[in-house]
C-alpha cells in the first residue's frame, strides 16, 4: 500500500534541510551496499533496505520541493531516450 500522507507527514515533520542531508546519507548508504553486493561482501536484502530508505526520501524531497511527478517521467523519459541513441551509436 502506497503511504503518500505519512511520506507528507514525515517531510513536514522534519523539514526540507533534515530531509535533503537525510537523503544524501541515505543515498551514501545504498551507494555502500551495492559496492558490497557487487564485490561478494554483502547481500541482496541490505540492497533493498537502501533502495527502500532512497525511494522514501526521494518522495519526502519531491514534496517538499514541490515537484509534479510529471516533471520526473519527462525527465526520466528524455534521459532514457538519451541513452538509448548513445547505445546505438
Amino acid at each position: 500500500m502506497y503511504r503518500y500522507k505519512d511520506i507528507k507527514k514525515i517531510a513536514k515533520h522534519y523539514g526540507f534541510r533534515n530531509q535533503g542531508l537525510k537523503l544524501a546519507e541515505e543515498a551514501s548508504e545504498l551507494s555502500s551496499a551495492m559496492c558490497k553486493l557487487l564485490s561478494g561482501e554483502g547481500g541482496r536484502k541490505a540492497v533493498i533496505e537502501e533502495m527502500a530508505d532512497v525511494t522514501i526520501m526521494l518522495e519526502q524531497m519531491q514534496y517538499l520541493m514541490h515537484i509534479d511527478k510529471s516533471e520526473i517521467i519527462s525527465t526520466m523519459e528524455g534521459k532514457l531516450n538519451r541513452q538509448l541513441v548513445r547505445m546505438k551509436k
